[in-house]
C-alpha cells in the first residue's frame, strides 16, 4: 500500500517513484495539490486494486486504467480527469467502485459498463457527458445500488427499469423520465 492521502503534497506526481513498485495493490492520494497529469507508470500496476486520489488537483485521461485487471475501486472524484469513458472499463471485470464527479469528462456513457456484474457504485455526476444512458445498466441489477450521473447532459426515455428498493438514482429529470428516483432533479439535493 502506498498512502499520502490528506499530506498536501505540491507539485508534479512522479512516475518514477512507484516504476518499481510492480506489487502495490493499493494506491491512496486523497487531497494533495500535486497540478500533475496521472503518470503513465500506473497502467504497469497490474495487480492494483484500489486507485484512490480524490481531490488530488490530478489531470489526464483514464487510459493508463486499460490493464488493471485486478481495480475493484477507482476514485477520482474532483480532479480534472478529461476525455471520455473509455469502452475497456467493461472489461476491467473486478471494478466494484467508480467515482469519477467532478471531472471534464466528455462523450457517452459507454455500453459496455453493463458487463461490469460486480458493479455496486457508479458515480460520475458533474461531468460534460451527452448521449443516453445505456439500457444495459438494467442488467447490473444483483449489486448496482447507486448510479449518478446528474449534472450531465445525457438522456433517455425511461430509467425506470433501475427502480428498486435501496437504489440510489441521481438523473437530470428535465431529460430522463424517473419515477422513482430517491434523487432526481436537482443537483444540490444530491450528495456525491
Amino acid at each position: 500500500m502506498f498512502s499520502a492521502a490528506n499530506t498536501l503534497f505540491t507539485g508534479p506526481l512522479r512516475g518514477s517513484v512507484f516504476a518499481s513498485l510492480t506489487q502495490l495493490i493499493q494506491i491512496f492520494l486523497k487531497n494533495n495539490a500535486f497540478h500533475s497529469t496521472i503518470p503513465t507508470v500506473f497502467g504497469s500496476l497490474t495487480k492494483l486494486t484500489t486507485f484512490s486520489a480524490p481531490g488530488a488537483s490530478l489531470s489526464g485521461d483514464l487510459s493508463f486504467t486499460s490493464g488493471m485487471k485486478s481495480l475493484n475501486y477507482l476514485e477520482l472524484t474532483s480532479n480534472s480527469i478529461t476525455g471520455t469513458l473509455p469502452a475497456f472499463l467493461g472489461n476491467l471485470s473486478a471494478l466494484v467502485y467508480v467515482y469519477l464527479s467532478n471531472n471534464l469528462l466528455v462523450g457517452s456513457l459507454p455500453t459496455e459498463l453493463g458487463l461490469l456484474s460486480h458493479l455496486l457504485m457508479f458515480r460520475v455526476a458533474s461531468n460534460r457527458l451527452t448521449g443516453t444512458i445505456p439500457s444495459e445498466i438494467g442488467a447490473l441489477t444483483t449489486f448496482l445500488n447507486t448510479f449518478h450521473v446528474e449534472n450531465n447532459t445525457l438522456a433517455t426515455s425511461d430509467v425506470n427499469y433501475l427502480c428498486r428498493p435501496n437504489f440510489s438514482l441521481g438523473v437530470d429529470c428535465t431529460t430522463v423520465n424517473c419515477t422513482c428516483s430517491s434523487c432526481c432533479c436537482s443537483v444540490s439535493a444530491c450528495v456525491d
